[in-house]
């Protein structure tokens, strides 16, 4: 699972997203000191308690004293039990208002045991004349009382003469009650009030989508990706306190995984439970015993319509009159809403809270007589997910064929529309067949269901029973890519034991002994050892040379593809540019693998053009890509923010480094776009995250960038030549060019003109070998810089244009400008691409460059915000003056007098709130 935040969380900030409006109509009111009373009303988990602690806190702040307590179930019985409990807190308040609150609580007491105290108006209004003495000395004095439905019938009979004793006297009451609660002497005496005027409801409504990505980004102090927000919002229907428990039920089912300060949805098995004391849940409990058995039957039968009560009553042995009135109860409570024949929860989490907490029986009971209901015709489902989920509940309460075969031909038609279910279904109909033909096509459709899920431990158990059980059952084909998936995913999970028992051939594969080597190849190739399965490859070539086409297509994928890691792009062109060669091109899949390969390849040398020329006459769309294919797209064409969603959404699954070109410029790209935005914290973990493996030279370069980003040139040349080490200790060079121009330059600038010439001779043969535009273009532009040559720098400006890569383009322009050409038409012209990336970083370089070539910087209202934001972003990472004054080519003084600036024009008061309003996207700038 992806990192979590370890950021501390504001619970009460959180919930008061979207409560503005609430929060300051309730001060005014209390403020005004015209209407005595306010009535905070909402639905249970609307944010009552969390509005009341707001207006505590400010009214404290103001100068007044404030008294507050919270009413429970059990105070309706205790006759001014809420008040003694609130008197109690007087003394501490106010110590010299000790004696009259003592005689008021002795009249309490006695009061209290009278034999009707809430019908007395005389022992009502004296005891309000008690309380307006004992607190005389107390005003301006604000009362809070939290659940005021639960007030006892004695208080809530003081209320309306206190109200009327104290009006005018700088005293305020805000009381808070839950909508569903619309009976009791509180209710009645809270209508004269207001009727008299001096009551005045201010009504928390549901948050609106917007308030509510606002509470889930504070509370996980991540930006929540839309669907958590479509998610957690509908089930929520706005309420804070639904949102939070799902945020939590949800994060402990691992529903959600938290990357690069970003939320996403991730495939889970836990249902996202909640204790059943959870107060979301109180309007059922407050309904009775009854009521909660059947709104427990009612979270898996509701989707049956008109005949769920019937059902419900018959599973949990209630006859159809108690079920009728338990219903009732639970519609006044807005716990259930009936829409002509439907039943719906008004707050679907408060459903989902429910049916998660259905013992393993009760579950099998119910889901049993739903099933039984739809197979002989007595009810009807819309959801075409819900026969299929209740089947799977019932277990061996219903027919196992016939369950089976329902399942396998729903989740063998659901298998692209609804992934995530179609696996479970695919699963459980795989237990429950008996047949080896149909319960091969199940572990196959689930094999295939898991892994676009990313359930890659389910993925390995369906291809292991699958090839140990059914391989008679598989054509040679998909024997083959059976085996293949089976050994991606287990290197996917991180599986080295049984890697190794494949490639030691002491776990043998099915499909003889041609199927076998290619086996050992590829468990060899993930366990980082990708020569050494080449070499096996090229001993057996008599097995697999002329073998099935397939197999032999998978060989050749392995060798050019090992070829090309090594720097040696040969063998990936001769294909390219011969269809031919691939012998399984007939079969319509097998060719889209091949051309995907091909394509994935031209993509990692940075052949954005080639790529895309391949892709069209393939007719192969971006979105056929593997997520690594689709990122470094978009990346290269210069549409970072989509790239960078991509890249997080793939890492938000439990994928490892299958794709290990790939995967190394995956997280290469990304670290780059973080350090080009100043993200440099961002950036370093980016890169830490990737791990080492053949292709470490690759992340060394990639934190070298963000340490010259901080001045540590010391730390970067030392990474640099770590890169070069474990680059010639492996042999591997795939995007060495770029760290050869690297190396060149700064031995330059260090005037060690002899590494610096060396370095140049491997970035032009390595140039040669490659045969790539990238490798040309880092070696003309490394010429112009190096030896002030015009027509490499030319050269370089033309290739640049011509390959149509933004961030190319930026660093080619801006390197030759330097070098002193065509300064005033390149560093503009940079200056505009940078832009159009969002390149903080490399904005401020080139604002600073145009500065010191006496080039003019234009819109420079803009550019004040961009480096205001770039503070921001900086101050964010954690970077301490003296790092912000070496990233931003200024003083500490400077950089000093620019924050205090800053924070005095946004309003914030430290770091930590300026690097929380960053991470939920509620920076102004």
């Amino acid at each position: 699972m992806a990192e979590r935040t370890s950021a501390e969380q504001d619970p009460v900030g959180a919930r008061l997203a979207g409560r503005d409006d609430v929060l300051a109509e309730v001060l005014r009111t209390v403020q005004a000191k015209d209407v005595p009373v306010t009535l905070l009303s909402g639905a249970a988990g609307s944010g009552r308690t969390a509005v009341l602690a707001e207006v505590r806190d400010r009214c404290t702040a103001a100068g007044a004293r404030v008294l507050e307590m919270r009413a429970t179930e059990p105070d309706r019985s205790t006759p001014y039990g809420a008040l003694y409990r609130l008197l109690s807190e007087v003394g501490e308040l106010a110590p010299a208002a000790g004696e009259a609150r003592g005689s008021v609580l002795a009249l309490v007491a006695k009061l209290s045991a009278a034999p009707d105290p809430a019908t007395s108006q005389p022992i009502a209004a004296q005891l309000a004349g008690a309380l307006h003495a004992a607190t005389r000395n107390m005003r301006p004095l604000v009362v809070l009382a939290d659940d005021a439905q639960w007030l006892d019938d004695a208080t809530a009979a003081l209320l309306e003469p206190l109200v009327q004793r104290m009006n005018g006297n700088s005293f305020s009451i805000v009381l808070s009650a839950r909508s569903d609660v619309d009976s009791g002497r509180g209710v009645a005496a809270l209508r004269r009030l207001r009727a008299a005027g001096l009551v005045r409801t201010v009504t928390l409504r549901p948050l609106t989508r917007l308030h509510s990505a606002r509470l889930i980004a504070r509370t996980l102090q991540a930006k929540p990706d839309a669907e958590v927000v479509d998610m957690l919002h509908g089930a929520a229907r706005g309420l804070p306190a639904a949102l939070e428990a799902g945020i939590d039920a949800y994060r402990r089912a691992e529903a959600l995984s938290i990357v690069d300060r970003h939320a996403y949805l991730v495939s889970h098995e836990e249902r996202p439970a909640l204790d059943d004391r959870h107060p979301l849940l109180a309007p059922v409990r407050d309904a009775g015993g009854q009521s909660w058995a059947v709104a427990r039957a009612m979270s898996l039968l509701a989707p049956l319509g008109e005949q769920a009560p019937r059902l419900a009553g018959a599973a949990i042995g209630l006859d159809p009159e108690t079920v009728r009135d338990a219903l009732e109860r639970l519609r006044e409570r807005r716990v259930l809403i009936r829409s002509g024949r439907r039943w719906r929860f008004r707050v679907p989490m408060v459903g989902v809270a429910l049916e998660a907490g259905l013992g393993p029986f009760e579950r099998r009971n119910l889901a049993a007589a739903a099933v039984t209901a739809i197979w002989d015709g007595s009810a009807q489902a819309e959801d075409p997910a819900y026969l299929p989920d209740r089947l799977i509940d019932a277990g061996a309460l219903v027919d196992p064929q016939r369950a089976g075969r329902e399942l396998l031909e729903t989740g063998g038609q659901r298998i692209f529309q609804d992934t995530a279910n179609a696996s479970r279904w695919l699963q459980a109909a795989a237990d429950k067949l008996g047949d080896p033909a149909s319960r091969a096509m199940a572990l196959m459709g689930n094999a295939a269901a898991c892994t676009s899920r990313s359930r890659l431990s389910e993925t390995a158990e369906n291809a292991r029973d699958l090839l140990s059980r059914h391989a008679a059952e598989l054509e040679p084909q998909l024997l083959q890519m059976s085996v293949l998936s089976y050994l991606s995913v287990i290197a996917s999970i991180g599986d080295h034991t049984a890697l190794r028992h494949i490639a030691e051939a002491e776990t043998p594969m099915p499909g003889g002994r041609a199927q076998q080597v290619v086996a050992q190849a590829f468990a060899l190739g993930w366990q980082d050892e990708w020569v050494a399965g080449r070499r096996l490859l090229d001993e057996n070539r008599e097995l697999w040379a002329g073998a099935e086409p397939v197999l032999e297509d998978h060989v050749n994928t392995y060798r050019s593809g090992v070829a090309l890691m090594q720097g040696d792009t040969t063998e990936l062109f001769r294909f390219i540019e011969d269809p031919a060669l691939w012998r399984g091109g007939d079969l319509p899949t097998q060719r889209l693998e091949t051309v995907r390969y091909e394509v994935n390849m031209l993509l990692a040398l940075g052949e954005l053009q080639d790529a895309t020329e391949l892709m069209r006459r393939y007719e192969l769309p971006p979105s056929q890509l593997s997520e690594i294919g689709r990122f470094i797209v978009e990346h290269s064409r210069g549409d970072w923010l989509h790239a960078l969603d991509i890249a997080r959404r793939y890492m938000a699954a439990p994928v490892h480094r299958v794709e290990s070109v790939g995967w190394a410029m995956l997280h290469m790209g990304a670290a780059q776009v973080h350090t080009e935005g100043g993200m440099l914290a961002r950036a370093r973990h980016m890169i830490q995250r990737a791990g080492g493996g053949s292709f470490a030279y690759l992340f060394r370069f990639a934190e070298a960038q963000v340490s010259r980003a901080l001045g540590e040139h010391e730390d970067a040349d030392a990474l640099l030549r770590e890169a070069v080490r474990i680059s010639e200790e492996t042999g591997f060079a795939i995007g060495t060019e770029l760290l050869w121009a690297e190396v060149a330059l700064r031995a330059e600038l260090r005037e060690d003109h002899v590494e610096a010439q060396e370095a140049l001779a491997r970035l032009e043969k390595m140039a040669a070998r490659l045969g790539t535009g990238r490798a040309e273009l880092a070696l003309r532009l490394t010429e112009a810089r190096m030896h002030g040559d015009l027509a490499a720098a030319d050269a370089a400006v033309a290739l640049a244009r011509e390959r149509g890569q933004r961030y190319e383009q930026i660093i080619t322009f801006s390197g030759v400008a330097k070098a002193g050409f065509h300064t005033a038409k390149l560093l503009p012209e940079a200056y505009e691409l940078a832009g159009e990336l969002g390149s903080l970083l490399q904005r401020s370089r080139l604002r600073r460059a145009m500065r010191e070539h006496g080039v003019p910087v234009p819109d420079r209202t803009t550019a004040t915000r961009e480096n205001e934001r770039l503070l921001a972003v900086l101050v964010t990472e954690g970077l301490t003056n003296r790092q912000l004054a070496t990233v931003l080519g200024a003083t500490e003084k400077s950089v000093e007098g620019r924050l205090t600036r800053m924070f005095a024009r946004i309003g914030y008061r430290s770091r930590v709130e300026l690097a929380a309003a960053m991470v939920t996207g509620e920076y102004p700038g």
